[in-house]
């Protein structure tokens, strides 16, 4: 009787547990009021971040922003865009560019660790869910015009490493999330003024025994330019079943 009596305390705890969500990040910008770029220093992520379209973008930036920064194109004597980015949306708010921010970055050329975040009090053994959405922010047709004269454009691939506390040196987890592709369906030369496709990226994970806390780590795979350009949006943790 008290072995059944455990046995349906346990379900009943993980039926509780499942679909909670444990970590919920939409970076914010839900109210037509709130500024086109966000003010709020950002130190999440480790590259320099940027407030104002003035302040340009280069390698190894990111922005918290309603709409993406175009970067325009540089390339003189070339039949190019206006932009070799999309006029990114939001992914919470498709097709609205009066709320909702996404984090855009221009990745570094180093294969370094850009952006993290932590999930305390966690039970151990249970399964939980990543999910978050990307964007590759390159438009297919610059990156012809560009091919045509010069090297490669890097796709954006990020890897996103789990790993325990204290002892941050215990992987848990790997997953690659890319090489992000171009959005195929927006080719033509004005075609930066649309925004890419967002694509969801999933991954399991088993809360190791004896853990409570784990932390997720983006790391740029990519590290080169042009190129390497791409938005992140509703990143969301759960508890789902086994």
């Amino acid at each position: 009787m008290r072995n059944t009596l455990f046995v349906l305390l346990l379900l009943s705890l993980s039926l509780s547990l499942e679909g909670q969500i444990l970590f919920r990040q939409d970076f914010g910008g839900n109210r037509v009021s709130d500024d086109s770029i966000s003010q709020r220093i950002f130190r999440q992520c480790k590259y320099r971040q940027i407030f104002t379209n003035d302040d340009g973008s280069e390698v190894g930036t990111f922005s918290i922003r309603k709409k993406a920064f175009y970067n325009g194109n540089r390339v003189s004597g070339m039949k190019a865009t206006d932009s070799q980015w999309f006029a990114q949306d939001d992914h919470t708010y498709p097709n609205d560019y009066t709320r909702g921010y996404f984090l855009q970055v221009d990745g570094s050329l180093e294969n370094d660790l850009f952006y993290s975040f932590r999930i305390q009090h966690l039970r151990p053994g249970a399964t939980i869910e990543f999910s978050a959405w990307f964007a590759n922010l390159y438009t297919p047709y610059q990156r012809f015009v560009w091919e045509e004269r010069h090297k490669p454009v890097a796709l954006p691939d990020i890897d996103l490493i789990v790993l325990s506390a204290p002892d941050l040196d215990f992987e848990v987890a790997r997953f690659r999330i890319g090489p992000i592709p171009y959005d195929t369906t927006l080719q033509e030369k004005n075609d930066y003024l649309k925004s890419s496709q967002w694509i969801n990226y999933k991954f399991r994970i088993k809360v190791p025994d004896g853990t409570t806390t784990l932390y997720f780590v983006f790391g740029n795979r990519a590290a080169a330019s042009p190129g390497d350009d791409f938005g992140i949006d509703d990143i969301v943790v759960k508890y789902i079943k086994k």
